[in-house]
């Protein structure tokens, strides 16, 4: 009987601990594993051009300047680009035209060559992962520049105005969505959507170009430089989802819609080691207790038993 009195206080135990392994912290369930900004934009180059051969951009992200991501094999951070050939996969899937240099602990400048020039009258699309962020900024400060593209003339030729880039940041906790203007040059999103709880492979389905050729409700949502707008309240993405912000791009000056985006935080899958302890360690505890159940000997003598053996053994027993 001691035995199974153990087994109970034991199993009350690891109930207990189970239950803490099993069920997610807030802190868990509001890990963000990595930020991507997709953006589709209106080529600058005119029809007798010879299209866009190189872009820069500065980014903000807390950590980013880490020396691992200094280079061009960066360690996090990632280009690609979509539908069609991709132009900034080398051989064998290998990261091609992405170079970054170091601005600040928070600040990185990145240069983007596509292996094959965005020929005129083909959309300027690329595809930006950030690991382990909910914050992607495009900067002009600390360090950083205004975003450019370039021509294909021997020197590259500036273009102007230069793309429209969004920044954003996105809390998956109690969700929040910022969309930042960290640049000198002000613009709008309009037809702005949410998508709180999207797969991958959804948010890569995205149809950026119907988002582009939608009608744009006027005026939207003007960003004027160091300009931000704050959405809260929204929907929690389910762990190892996305929540995720698509959008038109509009230059004010003239309300010419310049580009689409999709931008999204990937939260974390929930681990899977603890979920399989508490199941074995379930299972172990309903085995054991049913074997108690079965044959009482092997948790101890009974009472009758015991009764017995104080009345051979007198009364020092």
């Amino acid at each position: 009987m001691r035995v199974q009195h153990l087994w109970a206080r034991i199993s009350v135990a690891l109930i207990g601990l189970l239950s803490g392994l099993v069920a997610p912290t807030d802190a868990q369930a509001g890990r963000v594993v990595a930020s991507i900004l997709s953006v589709n934009l209106t080529n600058p180059v005119t029809a007798n051009g010879n299209g866009v051969s190189q872009i820069t951009f500065s980014v903000y992200s807390p950590g980013i300047g880490r020396q691992a991501n200094i280079g061009t094999s960066p360690a996090g951070i990632s280009v690609s680009s979509s539908p069609g050939v991709n132009r900034y996969g080398g051989i064998g899937g290998t990261q091609a035209g992405l170079n970054v240099g170091f601005a600040g602990n928070y600040v990185v400048n990145i240069t983007l060559t596509p292996l094959r020039v965005y020929r005129p009258g083909e959309n300027v699309r690329f595809t930006l992962t950030v690991q382990g962020t909910n914050t992607i900024r495009i900067t002009s400060a600390m360090g950083g520049s205004a975003p450019m593209w370039f021509d294909n003339s021997s020197p590259p030729r500036a273009l102007r105005p230069g793309p429209t880039l969004p920044g954003f940041t996105v809390n998956p906790r109690d969700a929040e969505y910022i969309a930042y203007n960290d640049t000198g040059s002000a613009f709008a999103i309009t037809n702005l959507q949410y998508l709180p709880n999207i797969t991958q492979s959804q948010f890569d389905s995205i149809n950026l170009d119907a988002v582009l050729s939608q009608t744009p409700t006027l005026p939207g949502i003007t960003l004027p430089p160091s300009g931000l707008f704050d959405q809260t309240g929204l929907p929690d993405p389910q762990p190892g989802n996305l929540f995720a912000a698509v959008g038109q791009l509009v230059d004010p000056t003239d309300n010419t819609v310049v580009g689409s985006f999709a931008e999204a935080v990937v939260t974390a899958v929930p681990e899977p080691g603890s979920i399989t302890l508490a199941l074995i360690g379930l299972g172990v505890l309903g085995a054991v207790q049913l074997s108690l159940r079965s044959n009482p000997r092997r948790g101890g003598r009974s009472d009758q038993e015991n009764e017995e053996i104080r009345d051979d053994a007198g009364p020092w027993v």
